[in-house]
């Protein structure tokens, strides 16, 4: 009996000095780790060994994940509001970089509802004082709620009055993959410093590519520092509902990304301050390719003003090609863009804004119109928006023209370029329309002097002001 007790005794005393053991080896390593030390972590490894080796790291170290495939899939599936993921990154400045054929797997999604599922978000980044720097680099995400997430920090106000806090300083994520994604591959909100997002791979998502959001911040309506940037450069997406979403932000660089196969928008820009470009992305067989919106959403105005939409180019889509919808939406440049319609599309440009110019846009294919001011249900009226130059002999309308302004539509101005043949209607007043052939009204004028004053509005919007 006591030959039983005693090796009881024995094991107890053991596995206490291997836990003592371990803390003190654990905490000697991380005094001793000079800054910018490796942790090296294997797949063999379970999660909360690698959450140790987070968390016992110093600002500037590396997380360095060996090649293998990483079973997360005993992580608890976070609900709707919760911040928290599989491995969380609290308030220190990391790289996690994983080396060629990394792959992290996690658990289904179960519970919620199909906008706002159950699941577990992959990293949870997590530094209210916004003073941290986080990278990731060369990972392979599969079967996530969410890969990367900076989530937002509410606090209540009344019964359903939200404050949102700042959360995390600089975010990089680059040459990661996502696929399965329940919700979004990337999901950052409420980032106190710059965002860079290049050259990663998002194969499937549910919900959003990329979701950039300072929503519910204050003071409302925007709250994103002047002097940050969020650069999307470079990156292969398909989702199924959206691409790339961004809202409530300024110095926005959108240029060189591959979206494919989104069922609502390639690239949708809600409140786009001066200083966004989108330039230069292939966006194929997408229902609405990009959108710029702003006007006023709960008593607040949502200004989106001074975008540059150049040189993209727009392939089967099957809506809309570029939309700039909002009475608050403004200031934008559209030109040298490419949109090929599909037969079954509406319109290849549509404006609801004002003052905004689109030039040397080329729409080809078919669709009900090529070029649309002032329509789909909406009450708004488009005036001072200028047409000058755009290519529209290769698509040939469905249902209406090439040109259709709506009724109460003023002061546009529509250059046709020499390209007579071209239809139009004009159901508003003081629209001065040439090079182009009237269906019903409109008149040919000297337009030397409104072109001029354009081009002199145009230099000034496409100043970089940060």
């Amino acid at each position: 009996m006591f030959a039983k007790f005693y090796r009881k005794l024995f094991v107890y005393i053991a596995i206490f000095s291997m836990i003592v053991f371990i803390s003190g080896s654990l905490a000697i390593a991380k005094k001793n780790k000079p800054k910018g030390a490796m942790w090296d972590v294997y797949p063999e490894m379970i999660r909360g060994e690698i959450q140790v080796f987070v968390d016992a790291a110093l600002d500037g170290d590396t997380i360095y994940f060996h090649a293998g495939t990483y079973d997360w899939s005993d992580a608890s599936p976070t609900e709707r509001g919760d911040n928290q993921g599989a491995i969380n990154i609290i308030d220190k400045s990391l790289i996690i970089k994983g080396e060629q054929d990394t792959i992290i797997v996690g658990p289904d999604s179960t519970g919620g509802t199909e906008d706002h599922p159950w699941g577990v978000n992959a990293f949870y980044i997590q530094n209210l004082d916004i003073s941290n720097d986080v990278t990731f680099d060369g990972l392979e995400f599969h079967n996530f709620l969410r890969g990367i997430d900076v989530g937002h920090i509410t606090d209540v106000i009344g019964d359903d009055y939200y404050i949102a806090k700042p959360n995390a300083k600089n975010i990089t994520v680059k040459n990661c993959k996502f696929s399965d994604i329940h919700r979004d591959a990337i999901s950052l909100s409420n980032v106190g410093g710059n965002i860079l997002i290049h050259n990663n791979n998002i194969i499937s998502a549910d919900r959003y590519g990329m979701f950039i959001s300072w929503y519910w911040a204050e003071p409302r309506p925007y709250w994103q520092p002047d002097d940050s940037y969020v650069q999307i450069l470079r990156n292969k997406i398909s989702s199924d509902r959206i691409g790339v979403f961004i809202a409530d932000s300024t110095n926005v660089f959108v240029e060189q990304n591959t979206i494919v196969n989104c069922e609502r928008w390639g690239i949708y820009n809600d409140g786009a301050r001066k200083g966004t470009f989108i330039i230069s992305n292939s966006i194929f067989n997408c229902r609405t390719g990009i959108l710029i919106w702003g006007g006023w959403y709960e008593g607040h105005k949502y200004e989106a003003e001074g975008a540059v939409i150049e040189k993209n180019n727009l392939y089967d889509i099957t809506d809309g090609g570029i939309d700039i919808v909002g009475n608050e939406c403004f200031g934008h440049t559209v030109s040298k863009n490419k949109i090929h319609m599909a037969p079954i599309s509406a319109t290849g440009i549509y404006s609801e804004g004002h003052d905004n110019y689109f030039g040397q846009n080329k729409i080809s294919g078919s669709g009900w119109i090529a070029f649309c001011l002032g329509y789909n249900g909406s009450s708004i009226i488009p005036y001072n928006e200028t047409l000058q130059a755009n290519n529209v002999n290769q698509f040939s309308p469905t249902k209406y023209w090439h040109f259709y302004l709506h009724f109460g539509t003023h002061d546009n101005l529509i250059i046709g370029s020499g390209m007579g043949h071209n239809t139009y209607v004009d159901n508003g007043y003081n629209n001065r329309i040439t090079g182009v052939t009237p269906m019903a009204g409109g008149i040919g004028q000297d337009l030397s002097e409104a072109i001029k004053k354009r081009n002199e509005e145009l230099k000034e919007a496409r100043k970089i002001k940060f």
